[in-house]
C-alpha cells in the first residue's frame, strides 16, 4: 500500500525518550514500527536517527512531533533542528484532547509516543522554529529575574508577620533583612546583564527604545514580552499572538444557553504578568488608555474585564511597534483627524483661490477678447473703404475706355473727307483773312 505520510512521535524524559515510526497510506490506515527506547543524550540522538533512517521511507520527508515536556525536549529539539529535520513541539493540553478523541484511556511513555505519532501523520501541525540567542538569553533572565520577585515578596511577608506577632524575635527579623538585600542584589544583577545584552545588538536596543515609547511599558516589561515572544518571529498576525498569551475570548453556547464571553487565560502567564502592572501605569498616565478603559468599563460594569482589555491593547500596541518599527503617538486617532481636518481646510482654500484666478484669468481674456473685436472691426472698415475706392477707379478707368473705343468706332465709320470739302475750307479760310 502507498504511504502517503511518516512521523516518528517522541515522548521525552529525563534521563530518557520514547520513540515510534508512524505511517498513513492511502486508505488512512495508520501503522507503528517501535517503540524504542533511547537515552537522552548525544549518543542516544545518534542511534535514534540511525533506526530513523533504517526504517523511513527514503521517498518521501519525515516529520518529529514531540511534547513540551519542561525543558528535557529542548535538546533533541535543538539537535534534530540542526540536523535539518521539521519538528513540532505540541503544549500537553492539545495532546491530551487528541488522545481523548481516540478513547485511550490508559497512559504510558509508549502510548504517548504511537498518539504523538498518529497526531503528527494525521494533522497538518505548525513547525517549530529555531529562536535567536539573543531572545532565549533574554526569556531566561526574566524568568529568572521573576522568580526572585515572588521569593523577596514572600520574604518581606514574613518579615511583616514577625515584625508584628507577639514578642518577635531580632535574630529572625535579621536574617530575613540580610535574605532580602541579598535578592535584591541579585535582581539588580540581573538587570544589568539585561541591559548589557540588549546593548551589544544594535536591532533589539533600537526596537526595544521605541515599544518603551507606550505609557506603562518600561525596560523589563519590553524584554518580558520580548523573550517570551521570540521577538514576535512566529506570529503573522495579532489573533496568533492574542491568543498565545491567553487574551483571546471564550465562548460557550449550546441550543437556548448561551453563557459569558470570558477570557480564556490559556496561555503564556509570564505575557499577562508583565503587561498587569504595565496597564495600571498605562491607565493612570496616558489619556488615551484612560478613556479606552472607561469606555470599557462602562459597558461591561467590570473593572477587571477592563483592565483585560487594556492589556490586550498595550501587547498589540508592542506588536505592532515592533513590527512596523515605529514610536508610539498619543491620541494618534485624534491628531490623525486633525491633520484630516487641516488638510482639508488647505484643499478647499487652494480650490476657492483656483477659481477665484481662474474667473480673474477668463475675465482677462475676455477683456482682450473685445479689445481684438473693436480693432479687427476698424481695419475691416479700412478695407472696405479701400476696397470701394478700388472698385471706383475701376468703374471710371472702365468708362472712359468704353468712351474712347465708342469714339474710335464712331471715327472708323464715318465717311472720307473729299477734295472740294478741302478746298472750301480753304477758301472760306483765306476770304476771312
Amino acid at each position: 500500500m502507498e504511504i502517503l505520510r511518516q512521523n516518528s512521535g517522541i515522548d521525552i524524559g529525563k534521563n530518557s525518550f520514547v520513540a515510534v515510526y508512524t505511517t498513513i497510506d492511502v486508505e488512512g490506515q495508520v501503522r507503528h514500527k517501535g517503540p524504542k527506547k533511547f537515552k537522552n543524550s548525544p549518543s542516544g540522538y545518534v542511534q535514534y536517527l540511525k533506526w530513523i533512517e533504517s526504517v523511513q521511507v527514503c521517498e518521501l520527508p519525515i516529520h518529529f512531533t514531540m511534547e513540551a515536556t519542561g525543558v528535557y525536549y529542548e535538546n533533541l529539539a535543538y539537535y534534530l533542528k540542526a540536523s535539518g529535520y521539521t519538528l513540532s513541539v505540541l503544549l500537553p493540553n492539545m495532546v491530551k484532547k487528541f488522545a481523548e478523541s481516540l478513547n485511550k484511556k490508559s497512559k504510558t511513555d509508549k502510548i504517548d509516543a504511537k498518539i504523538l505519532g498518529q497526531m503528527g501523520v494525521e494533522r497538518n501541525l505548525p513547525q517549530w522554529r529555531l529562536s535567536s540567542k539573543i531572545y532565549r538569553e533574554l526569556k531566561k533572565l526574566t524568568r529568572d529575574r521573576k522568580r526572585l520577585v515572588r521569593i523577596r515578596t514572600m520574604l518581606k511577608n514574613q518579615l511583616h508577620a514577625e515584625s508584628h506577632s507577639f514578642e518577635p524575635m531580632e535574630s529572625v527579623k535579621r536574617r530575613k533583612l540580610e535574605q532580602i538585600s541579598f535578592i535584591n542584589e541579585q535582581i539588580k544583577s540581573i538587570e544589568e546583564e539585561l541591559r548589557a545584552i540588549v546593548a551589544s545588538d544594535e536591532y533589539v536596543s533600537r526596537k526595544i527604545k521605541k515599544v518603551m515609547s507606550i505609557p506603562g511599558v518600561g525596560f523589563i516589561t519590553a524584554v518580558t514580552i520580548i523573550g517570551e515572544t521570540q521577538g514576535f518571529d512566529n506570529f503573522s498576525s495579532i489573533k496568533q499572538l492574542t491568543a498565545y498569551a491567553g487574551y483571546d475570548p471564550q465562548q460557550r453556547e449550546s441550543g437556548e444557553f448561551k453563557g459569558k464571553a470570558r477570557m480564556s487565560k490559556k496561555g503564556n502567564k509570564y505575557i499577562r504578568e508583565a503587561l498587569y502592572m504595565s496597564s495600571l501605569s498605562a491607565i493612570s498616565h496616558s489619556e488615551t488608555f484612560k478613556n479606552f478603559y472607561n469606555r470599557l468599563y462602562e459597558k461591561k460594569g467590570n473593572g477587571l474585564i477592563a483592565l483585560g482589555g487594556v492589556q490586550r491593547k498595550l501587547l498589540i500596541l508592542i506588536y505592532t511597534l515592533w513590527k512596523n518599527d515605529t514610536e508610539f503617538i498619543d491620541n494618534y486617532e485624534q491628531k490623525k483627524a486633525e491633520e484630516r481636518k487641516v488638510i482639508g481646510s488647505k484643499d478647499t482654500e487652494l480650490t476657492d483661490n483656483y477659481e477665484q484666478k481662474k474667473t480673474e484669468a477668463e475675465e482677462e481674456v475676455g477683456s482682450k477678447g473685445e479689445a481684438k473685436s473693436s480693432n479687427s472691426t476698424t481695419g475691416g472698415e479700412k478695407m472696405e473703404k479701400e476696397v470701394e475706392n478700388t472698385e471706383t477707379s475701376r468703374s471710371k478707368r472702365k468708362s472712359r475706355e468704353a468712351e474712347s473705343k465708342q469714339v474710335r468706332h464712331q471715327v472708323k465709320r464715318s465717311p472720307k473727307p473729299s477734295f472740294c470739302f478741302f478746298a472750301e475750307q480753304i477758301g472760306e479760310k483765306s476770304s476771312v483773312s
